[in-house]
């Protein structure tokens, strides 16, 4: 896992990665959490 932002009290980047595919309700779970703004999965 990896966070980053540009200054204190901006919007902050996460990246997250996985052994395995994340289930779809796991990703539906997490667009309905306060502040999180967009949600993108790549699977390569």
């Amino acid at each position: 896992m990896e966070v980053s932002r540009a200054d204190r009290g901006q919007t902050a980047l996460m990246v997250i990665e996985t052994d395995e595919r994340v289930a779809a309700e796991v990703i539906e779970r997490m667009n309905r959490q306060n502040n999180i703004y967009k949600i993108i999965t790549l699977d390569v």
